[in-house]
């Protein structure tokens, strides 16, 4: 099958390759996407209560008391 300049282009079947490599390659990175922003959510509290504790402690020091957290 030979194309001539004026037929340049895509076939249906090259068009469906490309959206099933798509799919397939997206059905492959929304999990680890996922797991990403659940690891980054986690850190990000983590490091909000070590700040709290920090702050906390920061009060105790100046109050010469006892701080609740």
């Amino acid at each position: 099958m030979s194309r001539s300049k004026e037929m340049a282009g895509f076939t249906l079947i090259e068009l469906m390759v490309v959206v099933a490599v798509a799919a397939i390659l997206a059905s492959i990175a929304i999990p680890s996407f996922r797991t990403l922003m659940m690891d980054n959510q986690i850190t990000s509290q983590t490091n909000m209560v070590i700040g709290l504790v920090q702050a906390a402690r920061s009060e105790a020091i100046t109050q010469h008391s006892f701080v609740r957290v």
